[in-house]
């Protein structure tokens, strides 16, 4: 079985439900997306960017930006 690319992994509500979870939780400070834009002009990491709209990661730019509205 093929892995699913990093551009169609991403289930709707996903970063909701994880955020969810990590404010249950004392201790934890933070949830982070770890890559929006990578300045170097490194293209490898687009598929985990929110800003290059690849596959699902627009759906999760989406769920990002109605976290940050709430």
């Amino acid at each position: 079985m093929s892995p699913v690319p990093q551009t169609s992994n991403y289930p709707v509500g996903w970063l909701q439900a994880a955020y969810t979870e990590v404010s249950a939780q004392p201790r934890v400070r933070s949830l982070i997306w770890f890559l929006d834009y990578d300045a170097s002009g490194d293209r490898r990491w687009d598929a985990f960017s929110l800003s290059t709209g690849f596959g699902q990661m627009y759906e999760a730019a989406c769920d990002f930006n109605a976290l940050l509205e709430e």
